[in-house]
């Protein structure tokens, strides 16, 4: 079989960089070097803090954002904008939204196009959590599904008016950068770890409004961390399953509000207008 595939191997191999090897590598050694000799039990504060489950969902975000990566890197040629938005919204939504923010400050043509990305990967965001809670917790989505649906559908109406406006144009590259760097694995589990034992404090203390301020917090740069240690709790008994679906939502539109404000500051007015209207379709 390998004999048979040679030349496909081939080609293969010449269309990887030293990066995309490097990327590739790092994940075997996140998956199947660091994790089966981390301990499987509680430790901290609520024994919430879990370094087996931990990393684990280092891993599962880290082959996301691997598998976003590599479709991206062989097909974004042939695909257009949408394609763009959706994989990168697969990678990281809020990366693609400062990616593409910048682009539009250096050619204000690309503001509706910026805009229709944007809004498209932060649309996607809402399969990738559905995926993420489906792994952990799948009865959860139970309380999610008509509020996720609703919001997922009714992002795409205007991301589709813009891409009739701007289909003609071409789609530049995106900034993509390795999606399993030890580095970034390592933040993303100590992030997750910390939310694990804020939300397990704030319940404690502060009750389910301890657990909604934590979400808004938190959502404001990532939605991945409250979504899994949601699950995560909510699948172990430790968080009402109504009150983890709530906090979730709030972290979605937390995260809207940054990416919003990255917009503001970065992109241009016009990108600007488009994402509002993109964004009130997704939030109200």
């Amino acid at each position: 079989v390998i004999l048979y595939f040679k030349s496909i191997l081939h080609n293969f191999s010449h269309s990887l960089s030293e990066r995309d090897i490097y990327a590739i590598f790092q994940f075997g050694l996140i998956a199947f070097v660091i994790l089966p000799i981390l301990p499987d039990r509680g430790f901290g504060p609520y024994k919430v803090l879990n370094p087996h489950n931990i990393w684990l969902m280092v891993v599962l975000v880290s082959a996301i954002n691997l598998a976003g990566y590599l479709i991206l890197k062989f097909g974004k040629k042939h695909w257009g904008g949408p394609m763009v938005g959706i994989l990168g919204g697969t990678i990281s939504s809020t990366a693609t939204t400062l990616c593409f923010a910048r682009r539009a400050h250096e050619n204000r043509g690309f503001s509706m196009m910026g805009a229709m990305i944007v809004a498209l990967a932060s649309t996607t965001v809402l399969v990738r959590m559905t995926l993420l809670i489906g792994i952990i917790h799948s009865e959860l989505l139970r309380n999610l599904a008509v509020p996720m649906t609703a919001m997922f559908l009714s992002g795409l109406v205007p991301v589709f008016y813009l891409w009739r406006k701007t289909r003609s144009q071409e789609t530049p590259d995106p900034e993509t950068k390795n999606p399993a760097e030890i580095e970034q694995a390592l933040f993303f589990g100590v992030v997750y770890g910390v939310i694990l034992l804020a939300v397990a404090a704030a319940r404690d203390y502060l009750g389910s409004k301890g657990v909604y301020m934590v979400s808004l917090i938190s959502g404001l740069t990532d939605v991945d961390a409250i979504t899994l240690s949601n699950a995560r709790m909510a699948a172990g008994g430790g968080l009402l399953e109504n009150l983890a679906a709530g906090s979730i939502l709030i972290a979605f539109i937390s995260n809207l509000g940054f990416k919003m404000a990255m917009v503001g500051t970065i992109g241009t007015r016009q990108m600007l207008n488009w994402t509002l209207v993109c964004f009130a379709f997704l939030a109200l």
